[in-house]
């Protein structure tokens, strides 16, 4: 049962530039946050839930923070999970597989939380 808890927005990595018009990727991801299991925590939270810091380019997720020892997941619009990994501390960035075409849902499982985001491949 996921129940939301927070919705977090992140801006574009770089900006638009003047010349061009354009904007540059990778861009980072916005996540919305959800408790996996309402009932099952370590005791009272002291702070914010801070979501990992991620940025996508292409089929390239480039992990910043937030992300070593969790569970990335991800699901189509049927709610199958497509892909899956578990994120070792080393990496640093998540080459998804070019067989995934369209509007994902990209979870990271952290803990008692999931936070989740819609990307287009």
């Amino acid at each position: 049962m996921l129940v939301a808890v927070a919705i977090v927005a992140m801006l574009p990595m770089k900006a638009i530039t003047n010349e061009s018009l354009s904007v540059e990727s990778p861009f980072f991801v916005t996540f919305n946050v959800a408790g996996i299991d309402p009932d099952n925590h370590d005791g009272p939270r002291r702070g914010p839930v801070v979501p990992p810091s991620v940025s996508i380019d292409g089929h390239t997720l480039y992990l910043y923070s937030g992300c070593a020892g969790a569970t990335l997941q991800v699901v189509n619009d049927l709610d199958e999970v497509v892909y899956t990994t578990e994120i070792p501390d080393e990496i640093e960035e998540i080459e998804l597989p070019e067989t995934l075409v369209g509007e994902y849902e990209l979870q990271i499982l952290r803990g008692n939380f999931c936070f989740y985001a819609t990307i287009d491949l």
